[in-house]
């Protein structure tokens, strides 16, 4: 480091005090530096008030002088305080510094540190990577489960979340169409009709008493015990009668104090569910069932009695298991031909000319379903225009055979109405 010369300086004899003019002490000076004065001789700094004032010692020995040339020398001293500061510093700070790595950039500071990826350091508390875990351990606070919307690709997790809970949510509380994987509807009865599929679970048959093949008047009194009247519905007390009214598609009947009832064919095994429309007391088997309520478990194969009495009643179902089930109506056509199996009538008819006294002729009948037993036929005849006899031959669950007997000569014509009935 070069000597500082700058400026002159003022000195007192035997005084401790150098005022310069010209200089500037404390940049270029520290205290231990020589000073060379105007007499020549050599003195130590010992303080540097300012850039024109400081302190030498010992005092100035030469003649004094009010502008004078000087020169300061910088000392080992100096080094030694250099190199003392920088050995501290390097105790405090080169452990640092040796973890900081060799290489002075941004990306040799990374490499040494082990951050060149998230790796380098550990997972916090909070903080968490996007490692499986710390993803799965994220919880939803926030969370919008109210709007809906497709998720696109500027949405948070959260949000996209969010829109598809509440999509699904909605979907869920309405009819989800078929096109979107659902029935197109929100019941068992509106998802197969959605769907095209056929099947009605109701074992009850003519549950909205629409069909009446008897043509049975309502209040009309009954003559027996167990006579049926509405297709498979039967008055229990003779001499007791139903009344019905137009609702809907059906009737709504009134049930008399003695009750209605239905046989019902070859149910399956189990528990099954007995609801409908009304007021009455129901029973099935002579157990009471509450609306919507259950039967016992019933046999595979039985025929289990359903009564209503005491009110009114419609829209009669009994479905297997135990969750009841709204009233699924049949097609029209197809109800009667379930009933047709328990009762039906229908005619032959006939025409002879010129027969001769006692003639006989035979004619078919073919019921229109087969029948749940062989049928107990009661025939009657229309328009005769002769006098006639007749009878069936052989019925069968499938038809039979009527046969005419003609009394007198001459010609016979008519209409032979049959019934059969296998009701239980």
């Amino acid at each position: 480091m070069p000597w500082y010369k700058a400026g002159t300086v003022s000195v007192v004899q035997n005084s401790n005090a150098v005022i310069g003019t010209g200089t500037a002490f404390i940049a270029n000076s520290r205290v231990g530096d020589a000073f060379r004065g105007p007499d020549g001789g050599w003195y130590e700094v010992t303080n540097i008030a300012s850039d024109t004032a400081m302190s030498i010692a010992p005092p100035y020995q030469g003649v004094t002088n009010n502008s004078g040339i000087y020169a300061l020398a910088p000392m080992q001293g100096y080094v030694k305080d250099s190199a003392d500061a920088l050995r501290a510093l390097v105790n405090q700070f080169g452990g640092i510094l040796a973890v900081l790595g060799e290489t002075p950039t941004t990306a040799g500071v990374r490499a040494a540190l082990n951050l060149s990826d998230a790796d380098g350091l550990p997972e916090g508390a909070t903080n968490k990577y996007m490692s499986a875990p710390g993803v799965r351990g994220i919880t939803l606070a926030g969370i919008d489960l109210v709007t809906q919307g497709a998720v696109v690709a500027t949405d948070s997790i959260l949000s996209a979340l969010g829109k598809l809970q509440a999509t699904k949510a909605d979907k869920q509380a309405g009819a989800l169409g078929v096109s979107q994987g659902g029935t197109g509807a929100t019941t068992e009865a509106g998802a197969r009709t959605a769907l095209g599929a056929r099947g009605i679970k109701n074992r009850v048959i003519n549950g909205n008493f629409s069909i009446n093949q008897r043509a049975y008047i309502s209040g009309t009194a009954t003559t027996s015990a167990n006579q049926y009247t509405l297709d498979r519905w039967r008055v229990v007390v003779s001499g007791q009668s139903v009344v019905y009214a137009t609702s809907g598609i059906g009737f709504k009947v009134t049930a008399p104090a003695g009750g209605i009832e239905q046989v019902v064919e070859s149910v399956s095994a189990g528990i099954h569910t007995l609801s409908w429309i009304g007021n009455a007391t129901a029973t099935v088997n002579g157990t009471a069932i509450t609306n919507g309520g259950q039967t016992a478990a019933l046999a595979a194969g039985s025929n289990p009695v359903i009564r209503f009495s005491g009110g009114f009643v419609e829209d009669v179902s009994l479905v297997p298991g135990a969750v009841p089930v709204p009233f699924e109506s049949r097609l029209p056509g197809e109800e009667l031909m379930l009933c047709k199996r328990y009762y039906e009538a229908t005619s032959c008819s006939f025409y002879s000319e010129g027969g001769a006294a006692r003639s006989f002729t035979s004619r078919p009948v073919f019921w229109s379903v087969e029948k749940r037993t062989v049928p107990t036929l009661t025939a009657a005849i229309t328009n005769p225009s002769n006098y006639y006899n007749h009878s069936a031959i052989t019925p069968t669950k499938y038809g039979c055979q009527l046969l005419q007997q003609q009394d007198t000569a001459g010609t016979s014509s008519g209409m032979l109405l049959v019934y059969g009935n296998s009701e239980f």
